[in-house]
C-alpha cells in the first residue's frame, strides 16, 4: 500500500518523501512471496468490487509506466460446495454484479481441469477475470516509478512514532525527525508500535506459503491451470497458484491455525508441522504433484476484528491517512488504495466509497 501511494501522490506532481524500515521487495512482511492473488467475484463482500475494477486499469498502468509485467490473468478457480460459506459468497457476488463466471459440476470441472482431484458434491466456480500477481516485482516498480516522478525515498531507516501536530505531522526515526503535511501509513503489522499503543484491535498472523514440484509442468502452465481457492473446511480455505517457474506450485492455508506473533519476533523458520497438513491437503487434492519440499517462505496477516480493511483519516489526527492494515486479503487492491490515499492527502476527498472501511468504526483508533 505504502509503495502504491507514493507512486499515486508523486504522479499527482506532489511533493513526496516515502519511509521504508527495510528496502523495497524484501520478505519480512505481507507483500511477498512470488504470487499474490488478483479476483474480482469476491466472496468478503460486495462493497469491494469496485475497488477491484478500478484496481485492474491502475496494475496496467503501472505494468505500460515501467516496462515490467505484473500481472497475469489466468483464470480462478473457487472449489467447493455451492453451500460453503466462501463459495456462496463469491458466486453471489459474481452473479448480483454481473461479473463473467460459470459453475461447474464435478465431472465437468475434472474434464476441463484433470490437474483437480474432486469430490462428487463438489463444483468450481469459474471467473476468467482472475489471475497472478508478482508482489516483489510490484513493489519495486511502484517505488521506481514515484522515484522517476520526484519521489524521495529513504531505506533501511525504522520510523518510531508519527505525531500529527495540528498544522504537521511528525515523522520520528532512530537519528532524524521528519515534517510533513500530510502522512500516508502504511506500516501493516507494525501499526500499533508506530502509533505508540499495544491496544489496537489488530494482530499479526505467521503464515508459511510452500512450493512442491510438478510432474506436468504443461498442465500447471497459467494458459492451462489458473489461482485457486478451495474450501477446507466449514470457515476455513486453502490456495494455490499456477506454475511461474515451470517447475513448482505454492500452496498455502487462509486463517488456518496461523500463530500469533510480534512482527519483530516473528519465527521465519519452516518446521515440519507448518508443512505436512499442506503436504497431505494439496497431494489428496492435486494430481502430478511430488511430495516433496521445493523451497518454503513466511510471511504474515495484519488482521482486524471484522476482517475488513482499515482506510481513510485516523480519528483525531486528520492529517494521518491510513493504509491498512489490510487483513490479510489487501494485495490486489494495491494501486487502488494508493489512488485512494492520493486523493485525501492530495485533494483531502475521495470519490471512492471507503465507508465499510473507515477507521472510525474501531473505537480503539479513537483513543490513539
Amino acid at each position: 500500500m505504502g509503495s502504491a501511494a507514493l507512486w499515486q501522490v508523486a504522479g499527482r506532481g506532489a511533493r513526496v518523501i516515502g519511509f521504508d524500515q527495510f528496502e523495497p521487495g524484501h520478505a519480512f512482511g505481507a507483500g511477498h512471496g512470488e504470487s499474490k492473488i488478483f479476483r474480482t467475484a469476491y466472496a468478503e463482500g460486495p462493497e469491494y468490487v469496485p475497488m477491484l475494477r478500478a484496481a485492474l486499469p491502475l496494475w496496467r498502468q503501472l505494468e505500460e509506466e515501467t516496462g515490467r509485467p505484473l500481472l497475469t490473468m489466468s483464470g480462478g478457480l473457487m472449489i467447493g460446495s455451492l453451500d460453503h460459506y466462501f463459495i456462496s459468497s463469491a458466486l453471489r457476488s459474481a452473479r448480483d454484479l454481473g461479473l463473467l463466471h460459470r459453475v461447474y459440476d464435478a465431472a465437468e470441472a475434472e474434464r476441463r481441469w484433470p490437474q483437480l482431484k474432486l469430490q462428487p458434491d463438489e463444483h468450481v466456480l469459474w471467473e476468467p477475470r482472475a489471475g497472478v500477481l508478482r508482489p516483489e516485482l510490484a513493489v519495486v516498480a511502484a517505488v521506481d516509478r514515484a522515484r522517476e516522478l520526484g519521489a524521495d525515498v529513504v531505506t533501511g531507516v525504522r520510523v518510531q512514532s508519527v505525531v500529527d501536530m495540528g498544522d504537521h505531522v511528525e515523522i520520528r526515526t532512530t537519528d532524524r525527525t521528519w515534517r510533513v503535511g500530510r502522512l500516508v501509513l502504511a506500516v501493516g503489522s507494525w501499526i500499533g508500535k508506530v502509533l505508540g499503543t499495544a491496544e489496537l484491535p489488530f494482530w499479526v498472523e505467521r503464515q508459511v506459503q510452500v512450493w512442491f514440484p510438478i510432474e506436468e509442468p504443461d498442465l500447471y502452465h497459467p494458459e492451462r491451470f489458473g489461482i485457486f481457492i478451495r474450501a477446507l473446511d466449514e470457515w476455513s480455505t486453502w490456495y494455490g497458484f499456477p506454475s511461474l517457474d515451470g517447475r513448482t506450485i505454492k500452496v498455502a492455508f487462509h486463517h488456518n491455525n496461523g500463530r500469533r506473533s510480534d512482527p519483530d519476533q516473528l519465527d521465519r523458520e519452516v518446521h515440519a508441522s507448518d508443512i505436512e497438513p499442506l503436504r497431505e491437503i494439496a497431494l489428496a487434492n492435486l494430481r502430478w504433484l511430488r511430495p516433496e519440499v521445493a523451497r518454503t517462505q513466511v510471511c504474515m496477516y495484519c488482521n482486524t476484528p471484522d476482517e475488513h480493511f482499515v482506510i481513510g483519516p485516523l480519528p483525531g489526527s486528520p492529517r494521518i491517512v491510513l493504509g491498512g492494515p489490510m487483513a490479510g486479503h489487501g494485495f490486489k487492491f494495491s494501486p487502488v488504495v494508493g489512488a485512494i490515499a492520493a486523493d485525501l492527502v492530495v485533494e483531502g476527498r475521495t470519490a471512492y466509497d471507503i465507508g465499510p472501511f473507515d477507521p472510525g468504526r474501531l473505537p480503539a483508533l479513537a483513543a490513539v
